[in-house]
């Protein structure tokens, strides 16, 4: 079901590509970190950084929120293993973010799924 959800999204959604045109090692590594997504993940991670809720982005694909949070706090390790694999300076403002969002505890993620 998700997957069928997933295709209807990827057919209506434009997003805003005008981020994509800024040129600089973070950007690029970010490009690259998503392009080493599925396009299904690819489609979860770009709604939940639109929309900024596992709700909201649950609902647009017909799924709960907990499948969503399952789905995120895995795209955000495999985005931040590649990153740190492939960044070439430990100062980069990406880099340092990613590891901010990897560190997170499991229990300040739980807060977001039951809170939100």
């Amino acid at each position: 079901m998700i997957l069928n959800n997933i295709n209807k999204v990827l057919n209506e959604y434009k997003p805003d590509e005008s981020i994509w045109r800024e040129y600089n090692e973070d950007m690029l590594l970010l490009k690259q970190a998503m392009n080493n997504l599925s396009d299904a993940d690819r489609v979860i991670f770009v709604l939940y950084c639109e929309y900024g809720s596992l709700r909201k982005v649950g609902k647009k694909l017909g799924v709960s929120h907990s499948i969503i949070y399952k789905n995120i706090t895995r795209i955000k390790r495999e985005m931040y293993e590649y990153i740190k694999l492939n960044c070439n300076s430990s100062n980069s403002s990406l880099y340092n973010r990613f590891e901010q969002l990897y560190n997170n505890s499991e229990e300040d993620n739980l807060e977001v799924v039951e809170g939100e």
